[in-house]
């Protein structure tokens, strides 16, 4: 006498395809973000010998690089309310 096992079909969000549709873009993004933060950083390099330019440097690359984010889950928090 076999048991018969019936799988409990798992409900996704997305499926594997379309989350690499929708990562990849974003992680090439993210490398462009940081590729650009370091050409920033060797532009200014040279200008001082204390460092404090290179720190400014950094510190506007951090607020613009996380600048976005806000608005973005502001957005997402509006979509969800909507559904």
């Amino acid at each position: 006498m076999s048991a018969v096992v019936r799988s409990k079909k798992r409900y996704t969000l997305f499926s594997n395809r379309a989350l690499a549709v929708l990562i990849i873009p974003i992680v090439i993004e993210s490398a462009f973000t940081m590729s650009l933060g370091l050409a920033d950083s060797f532009m200014v390099q040279s200008v001082g010998e204390n460092g404090t330019a290179m720190s400014a440097v950094s510190n506007v690359d951090q607020i613009s690089n996380f600048s976005p984010y806000p608005a973005a889950s502001k957005a997402a928090s509006f979509r969800s309310a909507r559904s």
